[in-house]
């Protein structure tokens, strides 16, 4: 038997020409897993239970994810500041952000305390995807001030919409160029000069 040695000159990412570089990137984000997508969906699914609602969120076509929501029939008619109790009910908030002038049927002038910020005690998986809570609730109060009639299934509309951003946010980001360098630096990847990883 022969061995036959061979030597090749290496390159970090950096060291790259920018066509070995698109190269480089184009290969990863063919053929690379996706990190954090099971903390996501773990986060999904405890705001789900939290809030006593089927919540999830679904690859539709390439990356393309939508929300979707279930809730009981009896919770679709609550709106404007009986939604808001609602929620408050589910989560402990704390200091008070914003408040609300009540809709039509209830007493003229009178005004909600809305509060923003989740309690600290009030812990879901600790990842930080829970904040998806907290963002959706952000934007429903937005909607609410413009539009004191909105329904508690509007928020769990933007509940399931903020959670599909969630994912497409984190394949955005892990597919760029940005990411993949910060990545061949980290695990010290090396390419042929053309561009294809060394292993």
């Amino acid at each position: 038997m022969q061995v036959v040695t061979r030597d090749f000159e290496v390159y970090t990412y950096n060291e790259l020409n920018e066509e070995a570089k698109e190269k480089a990137h184009r290969n990863y984000r063919y053929n690379h897993d996706y990190f954090w997508m099971d903390e996501i969906e773990n986060s999904i699914k405890a705001i789900g239970k939290l809030l006593d609602i089927n919540l999830e969120v679904r690859d539709i076509y390439c990356n393309t994810f939508r929300g979707f929501f279930d809730c009981p029939c009896d919770l679709e008619d609550l709106r404007g500041s009986r939604a808001i109790a609602w929620i408050n009910n589910h989560v402990e908030f704390k200091k008070p952000a914003y408040k609300l002038r009540s809709h039509k049927g209830y007493k003229k002038g009178m005004w909600h305390t809305l509060p923003l910020s989740l309690m600290e005690d009030t812990m879901l998986t600790g990842y930080c995807a829970d904040y998806i809570l907290h963002e959706a609730y952000k934007l429903f109060i937005e909607e609410l001030r413009k539009h004191p009639t909105l329904k508690l299934t509007d928020f769990f509309e933007l509940l399931a919409d903020t959670a599909a951003k969630e994912y497409e946010n984190e394949v955005e980001y892990q597919d760029s160029e940005e990411y993949f360098a910060d990545l061949c630096e980290a695990n010290d990847y090396t390419f042929l000069a053309d561009g294809t990883l060394f292993r």
